[in-house]
């Protein structure tokens, strides 16, 4: 037996339901549901969990709620780790409105910077700006890197 396309039911009408009362769900074409924010940040001090990192954000930055923030992925080395989180455009938004993407965690500023997607095979893949750089030679000779990190050197 065939299953009916679930295309059909979307534009019939019978994509709306309501499995919990007084809730409405209804379905969206991919294309139009929001994209997550991706970004990554060098927190300096001897790593943390993100969650904590996450909290101390929010309690010392008025006005910026990480409640919907996922860290995806950290590094860390003895120095500090690098965090890679998930955000809504809204939280993006309000991050720059009220500190302009370096909030306070602990006693200095972090500096939250957008991620690449290069698209590889017909895949997106994120990378960070920092893997992305190249070395080109400086006036000296000496190697140089010519993307610019958040991460001391």
């Amino acid at each position: 037996m065939r299953r009916p396309h679930i295309g059909g039911l979307v534009k019939s009408g019978a994509g709306e339901s309501s499995s919990v009362e007084g809730a409405k769900l209804r379905f969206v074409e991919a294309k139009n549901l929001p994209k997550p924010v991706r970004a990554h940040a060098w927190i300096p001090g001897t790593p943390e969990e993100p969650a904590k990192i996450l909290k101390r954000i929010q309690i010392q930055n008025a006005g910026v709620d990480t409640s919907n923030w996922r860290v995806m992925d950290r590094r860390g080395d003895p120095k500090g780790q690098t965090l890679i989180v998930l955000m809504d455009q809204t939280s993006w938004d309000k991050m720059g409105a009220k500190c302009n993407h370096r909030p306070y965690v602990n006693f200095t500023r972090v500096t939250f910077k957008l991620l690449s997607k290069p698209k590889v095979g017909g895949e997106e893949e994120t990378k960070m700006e920092c893997e992305d750089a190249t070395v080109a030679e400086g006036p000296s000779g000496e190697p140089q890197p010519t993307a610019s990190t958040s991460a001391p050197q």
